[in-house]
């Protein structure tokens, strides 16, 4: 499992938090949404607006086994399975609909590419061509503070690996030539691209 992926899983672990069983996400027809209704009065407004598409959602609040955010916790399994065919019966946009009508915390799991055309994420310009020499039109993530009077620019792209090593043994650590090839040489730093 890759790196990524294995970030991605414990994402999602960590949104079905131990404490609250209506903060985390769901899977939806087209998609995945994370829902945060982390009270019980966010609940109520979560149920009340499921069950205009589903009609078993809408007393659910008063079930014993849920009437609370300490019974949902007890009875998370059960609560999730009842759910889990709602939100995946509706698409991503129509989950978000109704819970942003109902007032209850709710935002779509997006990819990269989808974060990475957002209308907020270009209109903010976080995304930056950087200049690099081995890499054209080097595509990074902007500048994330935007100041009124004093524009932050990227001035140079990442470095390869290894670009910089001995340039920084010289002038952090002090070594000299000798120092520096003796201990590439036993493969101390990794192996250099440049």
């Amino acid at each position: 499992m890759g790196w990524f992926a294995l970030l991605l899983l414990l994402l999602l672990l960590l949104t079905q938090l131990m404490n609250s069983t209506s903060w985390q996400t769901f899977t939806c027809s087209d998609g995945t949404i994370v829902v945060g209704a982390g009270n019980d009065v966010q609940f109520a407004r979560l149920c009340e607006a499921l069950a205009q598409s589903a009609l078993q959602c809408a007393d659910l609040h008063m079930d014993p086994r849920f009437d609370s955010n300490e019974n949902r916790v007890v009875h998370r399994k059960a609560l999730v399975d009842i759910l889990g065919p709602v939100f995946e019966a509706m698409t991503t946009a129509q989950s978000l609909e109704l819970c942003e009508q109902a007032n209850v915390p709710c935002a779509p799991i997006q990819d990269m590419q989808q974060v990475f055309s957002h209308p907020q994420v270009l209109a903010r310009e976080m995304v930056a061509s950087t200049p690099h020499d081995d890499i054209k039109d080097l595509r990074t993530v902007g500048h994330h503070v935007k100041f009124s009077k004093t524009a932050a620019s990227i001035r140079m792209g990442p470095p390869l690996l290894g670009q910089h090593t001995e340039q920084v043994l010289r002038e952090w650590l002090d070594m000299d030539s000798g120092s520096i090839a003796a201990s590439m040489g036993l493969g101390a730093f990794g192996k250099a691209t440049h």
